[in-house]
């Protein structure tokens, strides 16, 4: 045998191998880095939780709105939250009362 040939099938059997190693490499970075990776499975995965806690917020929040204007309906008025809506949009009050005007951002 000639060296040549030697060469040439160690060549083969190494670039198969090397070859192989490759691709794997390739599918293992796409896999975790890919556009349809696990990274981005991740990200996408706290996106979801973030909207679905801000769902519930907002659906909440409809529900308080609802209940307070539910309330101010003309056959079944709640008389303190009219008064209270009353005062502070005409900013009024009775005279033995104290007015202390906080704003809502200094709690």
């Amino acid at each position: 045998m000639s060296s040549s040939f030697k060469f040439r099938r160690r060549f083969r059997q190494v670039a198969g191998a090397l070859l192989g190693c490759l691709l794997f490499i390739y599918f293992l970075f796409h896999t975790v880095h890919g556009e349809r990776g696990l990274f981005v499975w991740l990200h996408l995965k706290q996106q979801i939780d973030q909207a679905k806690t801000l769902a519930t917020e907002l659906y909440n929040e409809r529900l308080e709105w609802e209940n307070r204007t539910k309330r101010l309906c003309c056959s079944d008025i709640d008389k303190d939250l009219l008064d209270e809506r009353a005062r502070i949009v005409a900013g009024l009050g009775n005279r033995n009362e104290f007015v202390i005007y906080y704003s809502p951002d200094s709690r």
